[in-house]
């Protein structure tokens, strides 16, 4: 994708998009409620795009910049934008609160592993190849990035509330 400058946007949700994508007026209104005021909080940029082209030339979700503290997001993506949203956002917090960011990572990977079903091995090959590194927390965090929203259901909520307060609560902002 094309440099943009960003110095002059505000924290918060700027639209640079031509189009809502795949997303209802109502989804769009949502997400730009919700990532409006966690920018604003955390001084974070989120900006909607028409696409995003990866360093490897295929379409993109979306990108973290963290040279320029930005969350570009695609609202042509095949994938949901909050989806998206969360997994930038992820990678935002492991470069800006890396405590947190490696705690709940912890969490999200011994939870994947913990579950028979999910094949914990298969996809660190998977994007080791992707990615073309064996960096293990570079793997660690995308495998965690990617599966925010598969893992957190209310048994895992109740479970962060109850046994990681600290989890919960970073979760929960």
């Amino acid at each position: 994708m094309s440099k943009l400058d960003v110095n002059n946007l505000s924290y918060g949700v700027t639209n640079m998009s031509t189009t809502r994508g795949g997303q209802s007026k109502t989804d769009m209104e949502v997400i730009n409620r919700t990532l409006d005021a966690y920018g604003r909080k955390n001084n974070i940029k989120y900006v909607f795009v028409d696409s995003i082209k990866s360093p490897n030339g295929k379409n993109a979700s979306g990108i973290y910049s963290a040279e320029d503290n930005v969350v570009y997001l695609s609202v042509n993506s095949k994938n949901p934008l909050s989806v998206a949203a969360g997994h930038e956002t992820f990678h935002y917090m492991k470069r800006n609160n890396s405590k947190a960011g490696r705690e709940l990572q912890e969490y999200i990977i011994n939870k994947l592993k913990a579950d028979k079903s999910y094949d914990y091995d298969a996809r660190v090959k998977e994007l080791s190849e992707l990615y073309g590194t064996d960096d293990a927390d570079a793997i660690n965090e995308e495998i965690a990035a990617n599966s925010m929203f598969d893992i957190f259901d209310d048994a895992t909520i109740k479970d962060l509330a109850k046994n990681h307060k600290k989890l919960f609560d970073i979760v929960k902002e």
